[in-house]
């Protein structure tokens, strides 16, 4: 696999992840399909999975040919939420229903819709 395949697997996963971020009803469902997964704990990891570095250095890290400057800026809004709900949320996380009615939870998931919507303009691309 190419790099520039390889970021555009990586951009569609990010889009993706926003999209369970969003919803409580795809958080639902994935925790129905696997119940033994404390999927608050994937939902913070799996960011740490998906992106690596300063995020300053995004714009210079990530292909232009993948990614908008657009999408960058929203990456970056999506992660400064992220790291600050990261570290306001209780510890350890409580279970999903108990973590969809905390304002961090709810914020968490605004900005992911608010990602989404840039990262929607162009959608995800063939892989």
């Amino acid at each position: 696999m190419t790099p520039l395949e390889s970021q555009r697997n990586l951009r569609n996963g990010i889009i993706e992840y926003l999209e369970l971020v969003e919803s409580p009803e795809a958080q639902r469902q994935y925790q129905a399909a696997a119940p033994c997964v404390p999927v608050p704990v994937e939902i913070i990891e799996m960011w740490q999975d998906c992106t690596s570095g300063d995020p300053a250095s995004w714009p210079q890290a990530l292909s232009s040919e993948i990614y908008t400057s657009e999408e960058v800026e929203a990456m970056q809004q999506f992660h400064g939420v992220w790291d600050s709900v990261a570290g306001r949320a209780p510890t350890p996380l409580p279970c999903l229903e108990d973590c969809l009615d905390l304002p961090e939870w709810r914020e968490l998931g605004f900005a992911a819709a608010e990602s989404l919507t840039v990262f929607r303009v162009r959608g995800k691309l063939a892989e």
